[in-house]
């Protein structure tokens, strides 16, 4: 099973880099995961390697807004799902500062949401992998969740 986060951004200056770099090892633990950061304006933009991700299988899971919204354990039985579902993997696609490109909400099959509030896309990308690595310790009584 493979995790797949890939988002816009300029990954030298996010200063949330070290905590999602510590939360993809924690992750890794458990699954591979990949964790891509597309300059915006970038000749292969978000969109492209979007395209590019899920024509090798990976499920597209686009984090907006309007997406639906779950809590930790919910999130947490919804991830075994799409895993479940998706043997090759999972792709999870964060926009950058003018959000998500539309091209990528008719892509993704799912559409989440981290809360009604918005979030600078730096925290999207920390509270996404966070929110993974606990989905996963839920899944595997491992108690990081409490």
């Amino acid at each position: 099973m493979q995790l797949h986060i890939l988002s816009e951004g300029r990954e030298k200056a996010d200063p949330a880099a070290p905590l999602v770099a510590d939360y993809i090892n924690r992750i890794a633990k458990f699954s591979s995961i990949h964790d891509t950061v597309v300059r915006p304006g970038a000749k292969t933009g978000l969109v492209d390697k979007c395209r590019h991700l899920c024509a090798k299988g990976l499920l597209p899971i686009a984090l907006d807004e309007r997406g639906r919204e779950y809590t930790s354990q919910g999130f947490s039985t919804q991830l075994s799902d799409w895993m479940t579902r998706s043997p090759s993997g999972l792709l999870f696609v964060i926009g950058g500062a003018e959000g998500l490109p539309p091209e990528i909400r008719q892509i993704a099959r799912n559409t989440i949401a981290l809360s009604q509030m918005t979030f600078p896309h730096r925290f999207a990308r920390l509270i996404l992998a966070e929110q993974i690595y606990r989905a996963l310790c839920i899944q595997k009584s491992i108690p990081y969740h409490k």
